[in-house]
């Protein structure tokens, strides 16, 4: 992946998305720890709705993790058309 600014690494896309509560920590930090290819953000606790703001140039990388924490880590998300 290409190096971006700090101020373009988030720029373009956004997903929106519920999972349970007790995931939102986990999934902050799988993308933290991918060098934050994405910025995860809490939009309402309560219902555990959550946007995953990222870079167009990422969204197979991003398509690619949601896949794996689903399969792999039996995660349940679903994803929130606008």
């Amino acid at each position: 992946m290409p190096c971006l600014e700090e101020k373009e690494r988030h720029a373009g896309k956004a997903l929106r998305f519920i999972t349970a509560k007790e995931n939102i920590v986990f999934l902050k930090d799988i993308f933290e720890s991918y060098d934050n290819i994405a910025l995860l953000t809490t939009l309402n606790k309560h219902e555990a709705l959550l946007q995953l703001t990222f870079h167009s140039s990422c969204e197979e990388i991003i398509e690619k993790i949601l896949e794996d924490l689903v399969c792999y880590f039996s995660i349940n998300i679903s994803i929130i058309n606008d």
